[in-house]
């Protein structure tokens, strides 16, 4: 990461097994999606701004039991944002 992967929020999704876990990452303006096993990573989505799907400072995250991910950012941004996953589970 460029600014030192703060990670400002973690959930885990609603399947049973909560095979993944998604990180809020603060300095790089992404979540990241984890297999929480192994904790490697799978994927990222986001990018600094202020547009859908950008982040200005990404705070924290929660996840739905259909698995949408919801982010709140803190500071200038200050706002929530809802993720719906893709059959393949990226938003």
């Amino acid at each position: 990461g460029t600014m030192g992967q703060t990670a400002a929020g973690l959930a885990f999704s609603p399947d049973a097994e909560q095979r993944f876990l998604y990180v809020a990452d603060l300095g790089d303006s992404q979540v990241a999606i984890l297999n929480r096993k192994t904790l490697d990573v799978l994927g990222t989505f986001g990018k600094p701004g202020a547009n859908p799907g950008e982040f200005g400072t990404l705070h924290h995250l929660a996840v739905d039991s259909k698995g949408s991910i919801y982010t709140a950012e803190i500071g200038r941004g200050r706002r929530a944002q809802k993720f719906v996953p893709t059959v393949g589970g990226r938003p």
